[in-house]
């Protein structure tokens, strides 16, 4: 991954700063919300210990000689100032492709803070992971998968111009219930030839 994207992104009223075990006790309260994993087969942090040792493996970063980079930040709101959950993106260079996923407090759910935050992190993520040329870029498309019973998650990215190009049945099993899920993806826009 770019080492120019760190995960620092702002908008008028979020800012999503790079991931940090100093932001761990501030993030428990919403980041151990149950509602929040309804969707999801990640289980909410049972302490804030729980949570630190998570992030720490997400600052870890991936296993040595695996072809992907890892970009989380925390979301906080900037009046005032709180978090209200986190973005990922895992970058794919040889697949020229990134996955992200959210999460927002269920606090903060019809509130516009999600579309912020994902567009921002969207726009963020083709600045400095997308290039200014087409031989610069390192991604041409950016794809999330969603739980379909998630329907503000996928009405989000629908706002957000991802178009649904996959439903996969089946997909997993957790919470004593079969998920079904709808994968997205967003093209690159149009990026100027070195010749431009």
């Amino acid at each position: 991954m770019n080492a120019v994207f760190n995960g620092a992104v702002d908008t008028q009223r979020l800012r999503m700063v790079p991931l940090g075990l100093s932001d761990v006790d501030a993030a428990y309260a919403v980041l151990s919300d149950p509602a929040v994993y309804a969707y999801i087969p990640d289980d909410p942090p049972g302490s804030v210990a729980a949570l630190r040792a998570r992030w720490a493996r997400y600052l870890e970063g991936p296993a040595v000689g695996v072809d992907e980079g890892w970009v989380n930040a925390t979301v906080w709101t900037t009046n005032p100032s709180q978090v209200i959950g986190t973005v990922q993106a895992t970058v794919y260079p040889a697949r020229r492709r990134a996955d992200i996923a959210y999460l927002l407090g269920s606090a903060f759910w019809g509130c516009g803070y999600g579309t912020e935050a994902v567009a921002a992190w969207v726009a963020g993520l083709w600045q400095h992971a997308g290039g200014t040329t087409t031989q610069d870029c390192m991604i041409d498309c950016i794809e999330a998968t969603v739980d379909v019973r998630n329907v503000g998650s996928w009405r989000l990215l629908e706002r957000l111009a991802f178009e649904r190009v996959a439903f996969i049945p089946e997909a997993d099993h957790f919470k004593g219930a079969v998920s079904h899920e709808y994968r997205y993806r967003l093209q690159r826009p149009p990026a100027r030839s070195a010749a431009s």
